[in-house]
């Protein structure tokens, strides 16, 4: 997305880690993504309160999260604390494999990165782009 004029700042949802879904809120104070609609005009959106962790003893760990495009940092979580390819489960009405021509640097995956990996995602990733350097990390 291109940069939005004279937009108010976007909030980023901290993670919460919860065994129910009723710590689902939405955050009515600050917007957490702006999208452009079919007529070029900037809308805004308000998002989750938390993005969530829902972890039950039977389950694989369950992230979600609205602005989807951290779905890459959450990845990047498990697999440094299982060394395993998670699976992303994405339900959207639009592709998000365009191309990105950012990727993250090999060396994450053998260290904990994750404040280069959240930096990545926020400068270099949007809704529409970031499988992309999933896959290629």
């Amino acid at each position: 997305m291109s940069s939005l004029p004279s937009q108010p700042p976007l909030r980023l949802a901290p993670l919460k880690t919860t065994s129910s879904l009723h710590d689902l809120m939405i955050e009515e104070e600050h917007f957490a993504f702006a999208e452009k609609d079919e007529q070029g005009n900037v809308q805004y959106f308000h998002g989750l309160k938390h993005f969530l962790l829902f972890q039950k003893a039977d389950l694989p760990p369950i992230y979600i999260c609205d602005n989807h495009h951290h779905a890459l940092f959450f990845r990047y979580l498990e697999y440094l604390k299982t060394k395993k390819i998670c699976t992303l489960l994405h339900l959207d009405q639009h592709s998000d494999m365009n191309e990105n021509p950012h990727l993250l640097p090999s060396s994450i995956l053998h260290q904990d990165q994750s404040a280069l990996v959240s930096q990545f995602v926020k400068q270099y990733c949007t809704v529409g782009n970031f499988i992309q350097p999933a896959l290629k990390s």
